[in-house]
């Protein structure tokens, strides 16, 4: 990304606590570099969700448009991005496939790697083709 300090040794972005820049975070690989699971990646979430919230408390972004104004954005540039009902439809799918006595869950990834659980029934979940 254009003008976000990376950290190519440690295949990070620049970060403090998630923190890149004013606004700008990173949590999971992007945060730490490419070690660890969903078990060390989750917390980053919940650890960077809540800075985000501090940081923006609700209200005070009255100049901004919201999630309306993200679905906009990403669907301009063609970003197939995944939300909450989403990544339940794939939980569900990924449990749905899991053999007796493997793990809970087994990776459904498909064409570019997004999986195909919500890529094919991208409209039907979001209403969105491109999001």
């Amino acid at each position: 990304m254009d003008g976000v300090p990376y950290d190519e040794r440690g295949g990070k972005f620049q970060n403090k606590g998630g923190l890149i820049a004013d606004r700008l975070y990173a949590v999971g690989w992007a945060r730490r570099g490419p070690t660890g699971t969903i078990g060390t990646n989750r917390p980053d979430g919940y650890e960077v969700a809540e800075q985000v919230a501090a940081a923006m408390p609700a209200g005070s972004g009255n100049d901004r448009e919201g999630a309306t104004g993200l679905k906009r954005l990403l669907a301009e540039r063609g970003v197939m991005a995944t939300d909450y009902d989403d990544w339940r439809k794939i939980e569900e799918t990924e449990v749905g496939r899991a053999r007796p006595g493997s793990p809970a869950k087994s990776s459904s990834a498909s064409r570019n790697g997004y999986p195909r659980s919500a890529a094919d029934s991208r409209v039907a979940l979001t209403g969105y083709p491109s999001i």
